[in-house]
């Protein structure tokens, strides 16, 4: 299953307590993680602070973590639409040691968990989330999901699953409970920290129990970076058979060894097809099957709009509708 396209903005945003008690530049990066192309389907993506400071003129990485540690904040009201949003719930939360951003309501907002295969998507997306702080935070969205709207016994069969995961992987009744749902990264100066906005350490340098780090800038994502759960996921929807996990796992690696190479997502995905045509081929490959298929020379479209040669053409009134162009 490909990726999200689009984001869903409800016009009752700009009727919202909570959402018009932001900033201006608060309200924009909001908009801007939910139309980001490596948002997974359970709502997580790669936390790319200096890569976001990129997306305007003048933005700086300092000014991106301000804004980000704006959203963080417990909210004061509800958030109107579907009131999935609750007072002292922030809009997102962010796990710095993972570096990984949740947008809390995606899956609720977006319609996500009303279809099956979108609900699919994200529970597999959400094997791959490595913030428990996260995860405590998906499992309490889902179980505040209105489930009895649904009439589909497929949609509750998925969630009851999906939210078994979750608590399989949180250790429900194993006496080790997941983090404190509502921590967040504090802001400079907070109460847990001292002047210069430092926090207490433990002996073993990191951050007491019960505190969070500042937000740092960095580019780099963690393993299974969001754009490359996006890619596992197409490959996956084109599976005939799943692959074992550890296949899997493999091949998510191998996905963003090459993303972080800089190479091309569509290269990458012309290699993955060349793996799913020789089934023997395993993913400690596809960094060669990547090569071939981008230096393998194209078949030139006879009928292409644009062949050399051929001048600007117009194509049939079903072409522009299925590019969407009107």
């Amino acid at each position: 299953m490909a990726g999200r396209k689009e984001a869903r903005i409800f016009t009752s945003i700009w009727n919202d307590a909570t959402f018009l008690a932001l900033s201006p530049r608060e309200q924009r990066m909001y908009f801007f993680l939910l139309s980001q192309r490596d948002l997974s389907f359970c709502g997580v993506l790669s936390l790319r602070m200096r890569r976001w400071a990129r997306s305007a003129q003048g933005l700086t990485v300092a000014q991106v973590e301000e804004d980000l540690e704006g959203l963080a904040r417990p909210s004061q009201q509800g958030f109107a639409e579907g009131s999935s949003q609750e007072p002292g719930r922030p809009l997102i939360v962010v796990d710095e040691d993972t570096e990984e951003v949740f947008v809390r309501s995606l899956i609720r907002h977006d319609g996500i968990w009303k279809i099956p295969n979108l609900l699919k998507a994200a529970r597999e997306a959400a094997t791959l989330v490595e913030s428990r702080t996260i995860l405590a935070e998906l499992l309490g969205e889902l179980q505040r999901l209105p489930v009895e709207e649904s009439g589909s016994k497929q949609v509750r069969a998925i969630l009851a699953e999906f939210i078994a995961d979750l608590e399989a992987a949180l250790g429900k009744g194993s006496g080790n409970p997941p983090p404190n749902p509502s921590g967040n990264p504090s802001v400079k100066g907070s109460a847990n920290g001292s002047a210069n906005g430092s926090q207490p350490e433990s002996s073993n340098g990191h951050p007491a129990p019960g505190t969070r780090p500042r937000l740092r800038a960095v580019d780099a994502g963690p393993k299974a970076s969001m754009l490359g759960n996006q890619l596992l996921d197409e490959h996956l929807a084109e599976c005939p058979r799943r692959p074992p996990r550890a296949v899997l796992r493999r091949t998510a690696e191998k996905i963003d060894d090459l993303l972080d190479e800089g190479i091309d997502p569509d290269e990458i995905r012309a290699g993955l097809r060349l793996m799913r045509s020789r089934p023997r081929t395993g993913p400690g490959l596809l960094p060669d099957l990547v090569h071939e298929a981008r230096t393998s020379p194209q078949p030139q479209q006879a009928n292409s709009r644009f062949a050399p040669g051929s001048g600007p053409q117009v194509p049939p009134r079903n072409v522009y509708k299925k590019e969407g162009y009107i």
